[in-house]
């Protein structure tokens, strides 16, 4: 065999080595990558992120923010990771029992007044899902003013209370999933609260404007600035907490 031949067989036997090699680098890459996805879809349904914020012109100078959480992946151990703790939670956020509960490590908001936008499903006819607005506590403790979502009707209390006052007659369809849209409002000694049955970004500024026939004051502290649930057969899949977005005053003072 000649010298030139040897020498192009030899070449043609490197390029392919360095063939292979580029492809089995590449195929590491491949599988790498699709590892790295499948565990950030697996682990996606746990994080919290900016979404829209919504202007409100009765908040001179205040800017309005918006921060989501979007729990339906998550469990005890990750609800940690974006700032909360939990009670008798099963994965998924799905609470069975008056003591199964859900509230922020801190605080969550500044100002005297919040909003709190709920997507979550009631599991069966007795069961409700209570949204804590301006608590404080730990996940055993969590208390503050709060409205109770059932199957038949929205009702609020203030903090420390039992006793439930109507807002209005809102059906919630076992087994559904819905948005609700919630404004908190410390107007000390009362809390007075808005409740409109959508996501907070389809509601209409005469909406935000006028608050017939879904608001209610009850009489309250406002211990923190916690944010909290309690999960009785109710699934909590995300939830926002706004700046406020009601734009008018309490109209059950007029």
């Amino acid at each position: 065999m000649s010298k030139n031949i040897s020498i192009i067989i030899l070449f043609i036997v490197t390029i392919s080595f360095i063939n292979c090699e580029e492809k089995k680098k590449d195929n590491i890459a491949a599988a790498a990558a699709a590892f790295l996805l499948t565990r950030g879809s697996s682990s996606g349904g746990c994080a919290s992120a900016s979404t829209t914020a919504i202007s409100n012109s009765a908040l001179s100078g205040t800017t309005p923010t918006a921060t989501q959480y979007s729990i339906s992946g998550c469990d005890a151990n990750s609800l940690s990771t974006i700032g909360f703790s939990s009670q008798s939670i099963s994965t998924g956020v799905t609470g069975t029992s008056a003591n199964s509960k859900l509230v922020s490590n801190g605080d969550l908001f500044s100002g005297s007044d919040v909003n709190i936008e709920v997507t979550f499903s009631l599991t069966n006819s007795s069961g409700y899902l209570e949204v804590i607005g301006q608590g404080s506590g730990t996940a055993a403790t969590v208390d503050g003013p709060a409205v109770r979502i059932n199957s038949s009707t929205t009702q609020a209390r203030g903090t420390g209370s039992s006793t439930l006052t109507t807002i209005n007659s809102q059906s919630t369809s076992v087994g559904s999933t819905v948005t609700y849209c919630i404004d908190f409002h410390n107007e000390s000694p009362n809390l007075h609260t808005v409740f409109w049955p959508t996501a907070c970004t389809a509601i209409s500024t005469a909406d935000r404007n006028s608050y017939t026939s879904r608001e209610a004051s009850v009489t309250s502290t406002f211990p923190g600035k916690r944010v909290g649930f309690i999960l009785n057969n109710a699934t909590l899949q995300s939830f926002t907490v706004r700046t406020r977005i009601g734009i008018a005053t309490n109209l059950l003072n007029f």
